[in-house]
């Protein structure tokens, strides 16, 4: 397993910038998530309301972008 986490040029939480190829879009995010196919970031994320979050798995409400390997190369890095 190790060997697959040498090749990913990324870590859980680091500041990316992606340039979206289906519509020329750039959204600001952080890496959530990590497999050797995808990766997956984080361009919203806001804290859900009292009520929202009783019984939440999480007390935020994300939106997420799922970049696939043959896109990698359209994440760049920012500045932790």
């Amino acid at each position: 397993m190790d060997s697959v986490k040498d090749s990913i040029p990324f870590e859980v939480g680091d500041l990316v910038t992606y340039h979206d190829h289906t519509n020329g879009m750039k959204h600001d995010g952080d890496i959530t998530f990590i497999t050797n196919d995808y990766i997956v970031v984080c361009i919203h994320r806001e804290l859900k309301s009292e009520g929202e979050q009783q019984g939440a798995r999480s007390p935020y409400r994300e939106v997420k972008i799922l970049v696939f390997k043959a896109h990698w190369k359209q994440l760049i890095p920012r500045t932790k």
